[in-house]
């Protein structure tokens, strides 16, 4: 992970350089644009000090979500190694290829394309002057490429866990587990949607001088988008305990009918053992109708809506409060 790696570079322990990285080369930069730009006199009080908050919304916040994205991958993946059906020795790749998700290939287009959109999108509804946009352009590019490396180990984190799906897993009996031992990818799925969700609104609060209608239709789409790549990951695993569910419940309802068959015949209905043997099926069947498709429970999906809905609400507020701080 680039974090890690910078962190070696400078010789400091990981929460030192997320400080560093994450609070200095923004303001830094934002000094410099400033200077090259030919703004005014009054630099530090009336450019950099107010822009200088950003560097949290936009560089600390997705360095932190970064790392919390890469563990969470990381614990999956060692979740997904104890469910493989046979040893993985030590040459095998592991489910997650992390050689990938720690890549820095598609990081600066990805910085590149946000980079057009946010453009695009302050051009036409913004009321920043064209020369402080000039001069925000290199601390905004070192977030967007910092974004970018959160967007990838985002993406790819989901599409690992969706990759996990297509492996021989063995999983646990309906008996341990209803989701058959497949919950902690649900989990690891919400952990994802938090950090997603976390950093859309974090970039929110980034856009004071956008109207407010438009503020809150960039956030409402993009938090509600959370909830569809919530379950995006968890398809392949959702078709996996959807054809287990199926084969158990195909094997119990022919013995259902068998037992059925059975009681018809004279003197059937007074058979004590086919009463045992049609009680027995019956509760069978009711645990077996109990096994999940999706591999989380209600709570899990009550946790992915409130993530999705209220924050809404609460990047709001908060925008409100920094403009207020802000006197703007």
């Amino acid at each position: 992970m680039w974090i890690v790696r910078a962190c070696q570079a400078l010789h400091v322990p990981l929460w030192l350089g997320v400080l560093i990285l994450g609070l200095l080369p923004f303001p830094v930069m934002l000094f410099v644009g400033a200077k090259v730009a030919g703004l005014s006199d009054s630099l530090l009080s009336g450019f950099v000090v107010p822009e200088a908050p950003l560097t949290l919304s936009l560089v600390l916040v997705p360095i932190l979500c970064t790392i919390y994205l890469s563990r969470t991958a990381e614990h999956a993946n060692n979740y997904a190694e104890t469910l493989l059906t046979s040893p993985r020795n030590e040459n095998a790749r592991t489910p997650i290829n992390f050689e990938s998700l720690y890549s820095m290939r598609f990081v600066a287009p990805i910085a590149a394309l946000i980079y057009i959109a946010v453009f695009a999108l302050y051009y036409e509804f913004g009321t920043v002057p064209i020369p402080v946009v000039f001069a925000r352009a290199p601390s905004v590019l070192y977030a967007f490429l910092v974004i970018g490396a959160e967007i990838w180990v985002y993406a790819y984190s989901m599409y690992s866990i969706r990759k996990v799906g297509s492996l021989p897993l063995t999983l646990k009996s309906f008996t341990e587990d209803r989701t058959l031992g497949l919950r902690p990818f649900g989990t690891a799925s919400l952990k994802f949607t938090v950090a997603y969700v976390l950093s859309v609104c974090a970039a929110a609060l980034s856009g004071q001088s956008l109207p407010l209608s438009v503020l809150l239709g960039v956030l409402a789409s993009f938090s509600l988008l959370g909830m569809g790549f919530f379950f995006l990951p968890l398809l392949s695993l959702h078709r996996k305990l959807a054809t287990v569910k199926r084969e158990h419940m195909d094997w119990i309802s022919t013995e259902h009918g068998a037992v059925l068959n059975e009681m018809q015949l004279p003197g059937g209905l007074r058979d004590g053992v086919l009463a045992t043997r049609l009680a027995t099926v019956k509760s069978v069947r009711q645990d077996l109708n109990s096994i999940h498709v999706w591999p989380f429970d209600t709570s899990i999906l009550v946790r992915v809506v409130s993530i999705t809905v209220l924050p809404i609400l609460l990047t709001v507020f908060g925008r409100e409060v920094i403009l207020l701080v802000l006197g703007l």
